[in-house]
């Protein structure tokens, strides 16, 4: 019997040492190619498959993994996307703005989701500013 529980507990333990090891494997990952914006009528937010496998964890480490990737201007609006949908989300509110150039092609975007806004254009790709960084990151840490 003793056994028994030595090797339910050992396994419990390792179960879980495996979910973190995976959400720092995923946070790893993310970035701009993490999530896709698809219009047709109406504009859609969703993820990749690593970024919903986050979601998915139940690593204790997961929070704090994405709280750091808030620092990352490559990898904050994917965090942030999953943070939003871990923690609140009802408040997964996106939008966008076209902005267009003389010829009447799009020639930027700014998106916004759950309070965090970042900009799109031909020239320079996706961006975002350092005070939408340092704003969000402070939101989250007050959140959690």
């Amino acid at each position: 019997m003793k056994y028994l529980v030595l090797i339910v507990l050992l396994g419990s333990v390792k179960y879980s040492h495996g979910q973190n090891d995976s959400s720092l494997f995923y946070t790893k990952k993310i970035n701009w190619n993490s999530f896709a914006i698809t219009t047709n009528y109406i504009s859609v937010l969703s993820l990749n498959d690593e970024a919903k496998k986050i979601i998915t964890l139940n690593a204790k480490a997961k929070l704090r993994n994405l709280i750091k990737c808030l620092s990352d201007k490559n990898k904050v609006v994917a965090a942030h996307i999953i943070l939003t949908q871990i923690i609140e989300p009802d408040s997964a509110k996106f939008s966008q703005l076209y902005n267009y150039a003389k010829d009447s092609t799009v020639s930027s975007v700014e998106y916004l989701y759950n309070k965090l806004s970042w900009n799109w254009s031909e020239s320079l790709g996706s961006k975002i500013k350092k005070t939408e960084m340092v704003a969000i990151k402070r939101y989250w840490k007050r959140k959690l």
